[in-house]
């Protein structure tokens, strides 16, 4: 199977936003408040319930959009449910973005996004800031 997140620095930054979105929701659903999946302390195996799901990284603007890829704004901690219903219902999701972080922070991001089309980042350093903003994180929890 592919790796989705990319490969090398891009795929190392890509899975470090990832984490960094869900550990800033405390791996909690920021639409229906289901918390992610607990694992079993003895066997390490993730234990599903009704009240569980998935929490998955998901993105405002496309991953596609290198400039705002690892944006720790362009991306909310979703449930893999509320993540499929928001791929299905793009009104919806743009209500949900529009009450969460406002019209002025997504047309900020909008803006980031249209201005780097064709700038190539420098995916090592990007790796570096998302690093200390992980451990930063890990330190204030």
């Amino acid at each position: 199977m592919a790796n989705i997140n990319g490969k090398g620095a891009k795929g190392k930054a890509t899975r470090l936003h990832s984490l960094f979105v869900r550990q800033r929701a405390n791996y909690i659903c920021e639409h229906c408040g289901r918390k992610s999946h607990p694992r079993d302390p003895k066997t390490g195996k993730i234990v599903k319930t009704e009240e569980t799901g998935q929490i998955q990284c998901a993105h405002i603007i496309s991953r596609h959009m290198v400039a705002t890829r690892t944006d720790e704004m362009n991306a909310f901690a979703l449930c893999s449910k509320c993540h499929w219903h928001f791929g299905k219902w793009p009104i919806e999701f743009a209500e949900f973005v529009y009450s969460k972080i406002g019209k002025d922070e997504y047309d900020r991001l909008s803006e980031k996004a249209k201005a780097g089309k064709g700038v190539k980042v420098d995916w090592d350093a990007e790796v570096a800031r998302l690093e200390i903003m992980v451990a930063n994180q890990q330190q204030q929890k």
